[in-house]
């Protein structure tokens, strides 16, 4: 994928930095987190370049993200969503107002999928919402992160609530008579 979507930059952890030195050694890295590598890499600090007077115009046909997807076959192929593309699902979002500048969403599914990153990221924070990103996918931090951001919308499919679902119920066999009736009469009154 980085060698067929000829990417100039990097935007990772620090933990990664290691394996794409060794993948694709022609990237420019801006790294976040720790530093812990020793390596000497861009942070988010050195790219500043003072304010902007007015972003670049863009093409509506113009590629504006590649989404690699198996489908059937089981290698990946790029799809290419134009401006426009992207354009079509966001300003219906925005303008139905779901969500705005009093929310913060969050997000725990990849970013490399195109769901997650027009409708969570895009369309959230072209309606003023704040975005959280919990620390991994693991129902511990998605839980964690959602509690100390108090997070009012999450973007999600059917297997992470499934799964969100599954481990409330699980714990509710270990609570008790009491608090599983409890937990009955109030998810019914909901």
């Amino acid at each position: 994928v980085l060698a067929r979507c000829k990417a100039k930059w990097a935007i990772c952890d620090s933990s990664c930095t290691s394996r794409l030195r060794v993948l694709a050694p022609q990237l420019i890295i801006i790294q976040f987190g720790d530093g812990s590598t020793g390596e000497s890499l861009y942070s988010m600090n050195d790219l500043s370049c003072g304010p902007i007077e007015r972003l670049p115009k863009t093409a509506p046909d113009k590629p504006e993200m590649l989404a690699y997807t198996s489908g059937t076959t089981g290698s990946p192929k790029a799809i290419v969503l134009t401006h426009a593309n992207v354009a079509a699902n966001i300003e219906p979002l925005v303008a139905s107002g779901l969500v705005g500048r009093d929310d913060r969403i969050l997000l725990p599914l990849p970013l490399a999928h195109v769901y997650p990153y027009v409708v969570g990221l895009l369309a959230g924070l072209a309606s003023g919402a704040a975005i959280v990103f919990p620390q991994s996918q693991t129902g511990q931090h998605i839980v964690a992160a959602a509690g100390r951001a108090e997070a009012t919308v999450m973007i999600g499919v059917p297997r992470l609530y499934t799964a969100i679902c599954s481990g409330v119920t699980a714990r509710l066999k270990d609570a008790g008579f009491l608090r599983r009736t409890l937990f009955q009469i109030l998810l019914a009154a909901s």
